[in-house]
């Protein structure tokens, strides 16, 4: 069913023509897409994008049609939450970049106890689950974040909170290749995990030295792809740390502290998979404080 290309299930040929030329082919590659992306994508109105995904839903994976509308994460910060339109959106990929020491660890670790809240209060009531790739699970940091959200929340239980953070540490590409593509599905069903960040994505394919730059960019191309479909299936919020690599000239201060003419810098990602973010969150240090800007994709 994966493969079944969609002019076996449509007939107007217009539309047909408009997805083939967004390279879109099977009914699988469609449902890596949100409406608002698909229809930026090939040009069609959004009602009709959100009509054709449903519909494309209902055949593919009923489950889908249920999260035709996003959740949103509240990321314990309003100004972020303002930009993202109400917090981290399910069933997408969001990144956070930065050079080292800007908080990109500590925001991710703050969202894990996040995703634990109600959604009255802005969480997706489920567990969390944190993949490090680069360097042991922080429980230092985690305790100070978790006394600061105890007290922003004195009805959560710390034991329970902490059962609810599932780690895993992974040293090497081929181990995240295996884990990602052939255990996530199960924990995550199996543990009722809502929300997932990976620390880093691209820090293993980056250590590996005997294949060359297409292979690896290749295979970092097919981890997005999967993961994306992984976020629309099981209507979950994931989030990717990335290190910054390459100047960007184009972005929206969404904080007051950052002065108008600073710099920010982004990952270098294949291009065909942009499309599966929400947006990139560009974290920098000013003196003892944190700011941000965002990207939108």
């Amino acid at each position: 069913m994966d493969q079944l290309e969609l002019d076996h299930v449509f007939k107007d040929k217009q539309m047909l023509k408009r997805l083939k030329d967004a390279k879109i082919d099977t009914l699988a590659n469609l449902l890596t897409f949100d409406p608002q992306n698909l229809s930026k994508h090939s040009k069609m109105d959004l009602e009709t994008c959100q009509t054709l995904i449903q519909t494309v839903s209902s055949l593919f994976c009923p489950n889908v049609a249920e999260f035709t509308q996003p959740k949103y994460l509240t990321t314990g910060c309003p100004r972020i939450d303002n930009f993202f339109g109400g917090g981290l959106p399910t069933r997408m990929i969001t990144e956070v970049y930065g050079q080292s020491s800007t908080g990109k660890t500590s925001f991710s670790l703050q969202l894990l106890m996040q995703s634990q809240l109600s959604l009255g209060l802005g969480g997706l009531e489920g567990s969390s689950l944190y993949v490090s790739t680069k360097s042991r699970y922080c429980v230092t940091r985690m305790e100070q974040l978790l006394e600061h959200f105890l007290q922003q929340h004195p009805h959560m239980e710390k034991d329970r909170v902490l059962e609810n953070i599932h780690v895993w540490e992974v040293r090497d590409m081929e181990t995240q290749q295996h884990i990602l593509k052939y255990q996530l599905r199960h924990i995550v069903e199996a543990c009722n995990i809502k929300f997932i960040a990976i620390d880093s994505i691209a820090g293993n394919f980056r250590a590996v030295e005997d294949e060359d730059a297409p292979t690896r960019s290749r295979k970092l191309a097919e981890t997005y792809q999967y993961l994306h479909e992984l976020a629309v299936s099981l209507d979950l919020a994931v989030l990717v740390i990335n290190e910054a690599t390459a100047a960007m000239q184009n972005y929206t201060v969404a904080d007051p502290n950052i002065a108008k003419n600073r710099r920010f810098t982004f990952p270098s990602k294949p291009p065909s998979f942009r499309h599966a973010d929400n947006a990139a969150l560009g974290m920098v240090q000013k003196g003892q404080t944190h700011a941000f800007g965002i990207l939108s994709l």
